[in-house]
């Protein structure tokens, strides 16, 4: 121990209160040895950071988002053919216990994450708040693919016992269940962009082989449509592929710097290791770039400081990434853009839907880019911002 190594005698010739001080330094340490190894407190964090975000030995969150698009992509199909007899769980929407429930049956930790110590991934649980009847879509359920509406009701759990319980608090994984909701929601828009490329390159051979269309003009215009289809679709690749390395960066820089310091609290104690484990949850926290207020998207930058106007800004990025991403799938499913006879009008308004949408992601990209740049961002925050700006700019 601590005290063993201390002369007997210095501590006789001590005051009564330095002796107490070196008694207590001798328990705190003794505390976090006992966390450290006896309850393999790093064992916990491997497994925190393989099921809760992502690291180059775990892409499980990914793997679980794609299971529920793709679940409620199969569902929907199926309903569309008449094989599916009830709508009521594709109204339910994507963020729904029903589909969560389903993609965490196949999304296997096995294939999905590599650390050495799977003992405790059954200790981590995810749910999902049952959406009220009155929240329920009434349009059409493929609107739900591209929706968020829910997943601000994950919660994260995790069956430990003590000492770990006063380490892995509730508000622990609150702050990591914050980057957590972030992670799966780029990971939809992975998904979906995936799904969506497969169609746009089956639209791009349609138009590519009716070279003989008698109306030259109309090919033409079909051609000018795909191509200009295709360039949204590469920017907002780009721009979901930003915020995922922007996230990615914080949480491998976060992990390196929590390891560090649990390092250095070996020969400070217990509430140094427990002061580092809050400051990197907190971190992750703020990193997610979460608005609150997921309903509420539209409100005036005027009157927000920096970072809460970057926050409703990527918020708002993301919802136009959706919404476009939304209306290409409605082009790829639909003949009517693609046949001969096509509607000269109706493709023209798409065309301008397609331009619109382009400009609002270059103008919100911008917009990110000039908060991240405002003098007015805090200290403890510019990191981040410059981070995100590495990546978007």
């Amino acid at each position: 121990s601590e005290l063993n190594l201390i002369p007997f005698a210095t501590m006789m010739s001590s005051s009564v209160g330095e002796a107490i001080r070196w008694q207590c330094r001798a328990l705190n340490l003794a505390a976090l040895y006992s966390v450290l190894a006896a309850s393999d407190l790093l064992g916990h964090l491997d497994t925190f950071e393989a099921l809760y975000l992502i690291s180059p030995r775990s892409d499980f969150l990914i793997s679980l988002s794609a299971h529920m698009v793709n679940g409620f992509v199969e569902q929907y199909d199926l309903f569309e053919e008449g094989k599916y007899g009830s709508v009521r769980r594709l109204e339910e929407g994507l963020w729904s216990r029903y589909r969560l429930q389903d993609a965490l049956r196949n999304a296997s930790t096995r294939n999905h994450v590599n650390i050495s110590n799977t003992k405790y991934l059954s200790l981590a649980k995810f749910s999902l708040e049952s959406r009220c009847s009155d929240t329920i879509s009434e349009m059409n359920p493929m609107d739900e693919l591209f929706s968020i509406e829910g997943l601000h009701t994950l919660i994260l759990e995790y069956t430990i016992s003590w000492p770990i319980t006063a380490i892995l608090t509730s508000e622990v994984l609150e702050n990591v269940s914050k980057m957590t909701r972030r992670l799966l929601e780029l990971s939809q828009l992975n998904e979906l962009l995936r799904l969506i490329w497969i169609h746009l390159r089956i639209q791009q051979r349609q138009i590519s082989s009716n070279n003989a269309m008698r109306n030259v003009m109309h090919a033409m215009t079909k051609r000018v449509l795909d191509r200009e289809v295709m360039n949204c679709f590469r920017l907002i690749q780009s721009t979901v592929q930003a915020v995922f390395s922007y996230l990615s960066d914080r949480i491998h820089s976060f992990s390196q710097h929590l390891r560090e310091r649990i390092q250095r609290s070996i020969s400070i104690g217990l509430d140094e290791c427990v002061s580092a484990i809050q400051e990197y949850t907190t971190s992750l926290s703020e990193a997610a770039l979460q608005w609150d207020d997921s309903h509420n998207i539209v409100d005036d930058l005027d009157n927000l400081r920096p970072m809460d106007g970057l926050k409703l800004s990527l918020a708002r990025l993301l919802h136009s990434c959706r919404r476009t991403l939304q209306s290409f799938l409605v082009y790829c499913r639909s003949d009517d853009l693609i046949e001969e006879d096509s509607d000269e009008n109706e493709i023209e308004r798409f065309l301008n839907m397609v331009g619109r949408s382009s400009r609002n992601i270059e103008d919100l990209r911008r917009n990110i880019i000039e908060l991240c740049d405002s003098k007015s961002i805090l200290p403890s925050e510019r990191m981040n911002a410059d981070v995100l700006i590495m990546y978007l700019g």
